[in-house]
């Protein structure tokens, strides 16, 4: 907050100074504003004029730093939270962790495959536009944990039909073999369809391994 009972120019300076010094991945800048009734609104303080200059001062200040944060996280892969599909620019968009809807920056994104909404995916980050995030679905990090747990299913049959096969040479052992891997894979099967509905976990990947 700038513009608050008893900031001078000096003191200004100075927060202006520390930013710089001292910068801030993420920071909102408001201009004090007197509340009737309050004590602080009886105080002396800046007018409404210089307490807006001020802010706007900041707010520059915390876009240049911004500018540099972006800049250097072109060639880095980030977690993003997609949010949805842009179909003018034909781009999926989202978040990181640092991001607050609606406030901060997004991330737009190309992807070869579908990404639902909801769901994470690592994005290679390959430049910046208007304060925004521009990147590429890293292909081969669409494996989520449904799709795991579905993939682990799908390598157990196999190993299942081969138990029942050597069942008559090897005897009950394998029989037992057997029936562990069933039930493993019959507890995949029940778990890995909830947790991709209820994480927004499902891919096209995923519902060709389990249609």
């Amino acid at each position: 907050m700038v513009g608050f009972p008893g900031e001078t120019e000096a003191d200004f300076s100075e927060l202006l100074s520390f930013i710089r010094e001292y910068p801030f991945d993420r920071l909102g800048a408001f201009a004090f504003s007197p509340e009737e009734g309050t004590a602080a609104a009886k105080m002396e303080h800046p007018d409404e004029e210089t307490a807006a200059h001020r802010a706007e001062i900041v707010s520059e200040l915390q876009s240049r730093i911004m500018d540099e944060y972006n800049d250097a996280r072109v060639g880095t892969v980030m977690e993003v939270l997609c949010e949805g599909y842009d179909p003018e620019t034909e781009q999926y968009f989202g978040r990181t962790y640092a991001d607050s809807p609606d406030i901060d920056g997004r991330v737009c994104f190309d992807s070869k495959i579908t990404v639902h909404t909801g769901s994470f995916v690592s994005v290679k980050i390959t430049g910046v536009c208007d304060g925004d995030l521009i990147g590429a679905c890293e292909e081969g990090k669409m494996m989520t944990t449904a799709t795991k747990i579905t993939l682990v299913r799908v390598i157990l049959i196999p190993f299942f039909l081969l138990c029942m096969y050597l069942v008559k040479p090897l005897g009950t052992v394998m029989q037992y073999v057997a029936l562990a891997i069933f039930a493993i894979a019959s507890l995949t099967d029940l778990v890995d369809g909830k947790i991709a509905r209820k994480y927004n976990q499902v891919t096209d990947f995923g519902k060709f391994l389990d249609p």
